[in-house]
């Protein structure tokens, strides 16, 4: 793997894997060059992208749940540089259980919820990268797809990673704060019905640890950079520009063209 400088990062926000932080970060970064990719469709696809192109003509950093790795984006390809963070699969899928609860007010109990939502949200981060529940069509886009890969569990190397390896300084390296962050949970859940629904996460985790972030660590080792975001009120006006494009131009647009 070599360091590619491709214009366009193409962010795989993953549910409950901070992705939240991330998009924060790149708004106040990009401003009005990145994009939340918006589509009428399930899934954002290269017509998607053909428009949002037009729409931001200097786009720097794209991001959004229907953004999905799997979808060929054609032509489109050579312009984007693919990053995503991944999380340990049990503690994802715990902090979805918790977030289920909180969205929907409810205070089912784990062994209920895996056996009524268990299947919906197992193997979570395979299906995001693959479109499908096969960890080895996840794991080959992993490797040969994805230009940059992180974890949460080391979230400001991940983020010197995405730096170095997309060679865009407007990256930090760390921050002060962390956006969205649920509070500490007190339940102890059971450990085994999480291995038992995301066995297939936990492949692909295991290859990343072992073979993705080691071959990113070896690049990148010597190299220096460091950027703390403060979140300062340069990046805050850019995040409200960011904002304010994105419902009050963009969305509008899509619907009209697509």
């Amino acid at each position: 793997m070599d360091i590619d400088r491709r214009k366009i990062i193409a962010y795989v926000h993953i549910p409950k894997a901070a992705g939240s932080t991330i998009t924060h970060l790149l708004r106040s970064r990009f401003g009005l060059n990145h994009c939340r990719a918006f589509s009428k469709s399930p899934i954002y696809d290269q017509t998607d992208l053909k428009i949002d192109k037009w729409v931001y003509p200097n786009m720097k950093s794209i991001s959004g749940h229907q953004l999905r790795p799997h979808v060929d984006f054609g032509e489109y390809e050579e312009e984007l540089f693919w990053f995503v963070m991944l999380r340990e699969p049990n503690e994802r899928f715990m902090s979805q259980y918790y977030w289920w609860r909180h969205m929907n007010n409810s205070s089912m109990e784990f062994e209920q919820w895996c056996e009524l939502k268990g299947d919906k949200f197992s193997n979570f981060q395979v299906n995001w990268l693959a479109g499908e529940a096969s960890a080895q069509k996840a794991i080959d886009i992993l490797d040969k797809k994805i230009d940059c890969a992180g974890s949460q569990s080391f979230f400001d190397d991940s983020l010197k990673m995405l730096r170095l390896l997309s060679g865009n300084t407007q990256i930090p390296t760390h921050i002060t704060k962390k956006i969205n962050v649920a509070k500490k949970q007190r339940e102890s859940l059971d450990i085994d019905l999480c291995i038992k629904y995301n066995q297939k996460d936990i492949e692909l985790y295991d290859f990343f640890l072992n073979s993705k972030w080691e071959s990113q660590k070896k690049i990148t080792k010597n190299m220096k950079a460091e950027d703390e975001f403060k979140d300062t009120w340069v990046e805050g006006l850019s995040r409200n520009f960011n904002l304010a494009y994105h419902k009050g131009v963009y969305t509008n647009l899509k619907k009209i063209f697509r």
